[in-house]
């Protein structure tokens, strides 16, 4: 009998294991890349966005800094995560990204 519940128990435990352990999209984690860079990049632009407009008021410091962070942020090359149908046509409510990008 001790047999037979671990032997349940097993297979209770892999049936609800087994989908955790099913290949995920790889193009979700191109999206969710593009996401994080476009976040990124509004959190450093935000600010300066700010300034430039009057609603906060100008810091030369924290300005540099966030144009260097731009600056450093834009040198990189992530064109790898712009694959073609990773698109909002292929990916509804993932992605806002058009098809022509």
């Amino acid at each position: 009998m001790k047999l037979a519940t671990r032997l349940c128990l097993l297979i209770a435990g892999l049936a609800l294991a087994a989908p955790g352990f099913a290949a995920k999209d790889p193009n979700l984690k191109l999206i969710k890349a593009r996401q994080g860079e476009m976040q990124l990049r509004a959190y450093n632009v935000g600010p300066l966005f700010g300034m430039a407009k009057g609603k906060m008021e100008y810091d030369a410091g924290l300005a540099s800094k966030l144009a260097n962070n731009l600056k450093t942020q834009l040198s990189l090359d992530i064109g790898g995560a712009w694959k073609q149908g990773t698109d909002n046509e292929a990916y509804p409510g993932k992605t806002t990204s058009l098809p022509k990008i």
